[in-house]
């Protein structure tokens, strides 16, 4: 008969399928390598915040730490079902950084900010770190035409009114609007590519990040 997996069993199957050291899962968490150290030769037991803080690093639900394993299950097996559970929580989080790029409508260069802090926090994980880098590299490209064009057609309008007194006032705002109708696409494209686990639709442009 199969003996259960525990939960320092779970921990350490999950830890080595994500290619983790002690130290690099104890720095994500945010906790002590001594309490790694402890957890995984099961002198003690996470509770609140310590066991959501080792599923947010692992990329889990608490669930998979806390529930009762299947009698199936082996302890050979955990590694390859903690990497399929990896696999499969990869292209959400890449969709959601495709997705946080829309907030430069709030705030102007967040659309970098934003995935570039989303990216820095899964930054364990190579294949995040590639999608993180064509998607940053795109708003990077994207952000300096937009604004540097528009720059550009305001100086031209403020000349033109110097010096012809000849007024474009739409000139400016027309490019706005059709960078940003083209940009909007190019989002959801790529959110939905992600998600269906494919992050290189687009080039990387100027490889910056």
């Amino acid at each position: 008969m199969d003996m259960p997996l525990t939960l320092a069993d779970k921990l350490v199957a999950y830890r080595q399928a994500q290619g983790l050291s002690q130290e690099s899962l104890a720095e994500a968490a945010r906790l002590s390598l001594r309490t790694i150290q402890r957890l995984e030769k099961g002198e003690s037991l996470p509770r609140g915040f310590t066991l959501q803080a080792l599923a947010a690093a692992l990329h889990l639900p608490v669930e998979a730490l806390t529930e009762a394993p299947k009698p199936t299950l082996r302890p050979a097996d955990a590694p390859a079902t903690a990497r399929q559970e990896v696999a499969l929580a990869v292209p959400t989080y890449v969709a959601l950084m495709y997705l946080s790029c829309f907030s430069y409508v709030l705030l102007p260069g967040a659309n970098i900010l934003l995935p570039l802090w989303l990216r820095y926090r899964k930054r364990h994980i190579p294949e995040i770190q590639e999608a993180g880098s064509r998607l940053l590299n795109l708003e990077l490209v994207w952000t300096l035409v937009t604004y540097g064009g528009y720059l550009v057609l305001l100086a031209a309008q403020i000349g033109l009114i110097l010096y012809f007194h000849f007024v474009l006032v739409l000139a400016p705002l027309l490019f706005l609007f059709g960078l940003n109708f083209l940009h909007a696409p190019l989002l959801l494209v790529g959110a939905w590519q992600a998600r269906k686990g494919n992050y290189g639709g687009y080039p990387v442009g100027l490889a910056l990040f």
